[in-house]
C-alpha cells in the first residue's frame, strides 16, 4: 500500500463514523474502571489506613514491577478515601499528599524534597493565620512561593511604616512635652503587637534546623538536630491535618535509582514517622533491597555469609512495617479485556487493498 491509497483508506474510516479505540498508559482513579482486581487491594489499604484503631506511624509498600498497577492502585485508594470522608460529613480528614519522586530525581537529595513536598502540602491545609504569623522556612518553599513571599514582605514593611508614622507624628516631642501621652501609647501597642508576632513565630514556625536538614541532610543529621527537626515536623502535620491524618503517597520510586530511592525511605522513617501519618512507598523494592544490602552489610556483623539482598530486607524492615505484593493481572481477566476491544478493533480496520500492476 503506498501513500495515496493509505489516504484514501483513512479518508474512507473517517467517512463511515469508525472509531478506533486507544487504551492510554494512565493510572485508572475510580475503582469502578479497575479490570484486573487491583481495586480490591485499594478497598483493603483504605479501610487500613482509615480506621483509626490502626497505630500510626506505618510506612506500607506497595511492591510490583514497573507497570505492574502500583500507580493506580494509589489513585483509586485516595478516591475511596474522599468518598469515605465525604460520607461522613467531611469530619476526621484524610490529608493526601502525592509525591513522584521521579519528577524530583534531579533534587540534590530525593529525600529532602519529600519533606518540602510534604511541608507544603501541609502548609496549604493551615489555618490562614498560622500562615501569617508562622511562614514556612524559604528553604522549603518552590522559587515562586520565594518571589511572592518576598513581595509581601515589602508590602507588610511598607504598610507598618506607613501606620508608625501616622501613630508618631511630628509634634510627637512637643505633645509629649505638654503631657499627651497618646501618641506614646500608640508605638506601646505597637511595639508590644511586634513582640506578640516575634513570640509566635519563634513558638510556631518550623525552625531554622528544618531549613539547614533540606539544605544539607547529611550535615543536620551530623549535629544531633533531626529530634528537633522531626518535632517541629509533627507540629506542622498537626496544624494541618486537625485531628485527621496525613496519607503521604509516594510514587514512581522505582524510576529513580536505587541509592535515591533508599533516600526516600530514610527521611520516611526518620522524619515523617509522625502519629497521625501514613506513608505509602509505591516501589519494587527489591533493588532497593539490594541497595541498602550493599551499603551497610559492612556495617552489620556476622553477615558475611547472608545474601545482600536479605540484609537490604532486614534493614528495610525496620522501615517499612507492612508490605503488599501486587500479583500479576490474571490471563483471564487479560483476554477478557481484549475480548471487549475485540470487536471494536475489527470493525474499525479497512479491508486490505490489494494493488494491481
Amino acid at each position: 500500500m503506498n501513500a495515496a491509497t493509505a489516504t484514501t483508506s483513512a479518508q474512507s474510516e473517517a467517512s463511515t463514523g469508525r472509531r478506533i479505540p486507544l487504551v492510554a498508559d494512565a493510572p485508572l482513579v475510580d475503582p469502578a474502571d479497575d479490570r484486573f482486581g487491583f481495586g480490591e487491594f485499594a478497598h483493603a489499604l483504605c479501610l487500613l489506613v482509615d480506621d483509626d484503631d490502626t497505630t500510626t506511624p506505618l510506612t506500607i509498600a506497595v511492591s510490583a514491577p514497573w507497570g505492574g498497577g502500583k500507580s493506580s492502585l494509589g489513585q483509586m485508594l485516595e478516591t475511596l478515601l474522599e468518598r469515605r470522608v465525604r460520607n461522613r460529613g467531611n469530619d476526621d480528614p484524610r490529608l493526601v499528599c502525592w509525591f513522584n519522586a521521579w519528577e524530583h530525581d534531579d533534587a540534590p537529595h530525593l529525600g529532602a524534597a519529600l519533606a518540602a513536598s510534604v511541608a507544603r502540602a501541609a502548609d496549604r491545609n493551615r489555618h490562614w493565620w498560622r500562615r501569617a504569623i508562622a511562614p514556612l522556612p524559604t528553604a522549603m518553599r518552590t522559587p515562586g512561593e520565594r518571589s511572592r513571599q518576598a513581595v509581601l514582605i515589602a508590602l507588610l514593611s511598607a504598610a507598618v511604616g506607613v501606620l508608625v508614622a501616622l501613630a508618631v507624628p511630628s509634634s510627637w516631642l512637643a505633645d509629649t512635652a505638654l503631657g499627651d501621652s497618646r501618641p506614646a501609647a500608640g508605638a506601646g501597642v505597637l511595639g508590644v503587637l511586634f513582640f506578640a508576632l516575634f513570640v509566635a513565630r519563634r513558638m510556631f514556625t518550623t525552625a531554622r534546623e528544618a531549613a539547614h536538614f533540606l539544605d544539607d541532610p547529611r550535615s543536620a543529621a551530623a549535629r544531633g538536630t533531626m529530634s528537633e527537626v522531626k518535632g517541629q515536623f509533627g507540629r506542622l502535620i498537626r496544624h494541618a491535618t486537625h485531628k485527621g491524618r496525613l496519607v503521604i503517597v509516594v510514587d514512581d520510586l522505582e524510576r529513580c535509582s536505587s541509592d535515591r530511592a533508599l533516600e526516600v525511605c530514610q527521611v520516611a522513617s526518620q522524619l515523617l514517622a509522625q502519629p497521625g501519618v501514613v506513608t505509602i512507598l509505591l516501589a519494587d523494592m527489591e533493588p532497593i533491597a539490594r541497595s541498602a544490602g550493599a551499603r551497610y552489610a559492612a556495617s552489620m556483623p556476622g553477615t558475611a555469609a547472608v545474601d545482600p539482598e536479605e540484609i537490604g530486607r532486614r534493614y528495610l524492615a525496620k522501615i517499612v512495617q507492612l508490605e503488599i505484593a501486587l500479583p500479576p493481572p490474571d490471563p483471564q481477566d487479560m483476554r477478557r479485556v481484549i475480548r471487549e476491544y475485540g470487536p471494536s478493533l475489527r470493525h474499525a480496520l479497512p479491508e486490505p487493498v490489494v494493488e494491481r500492476p
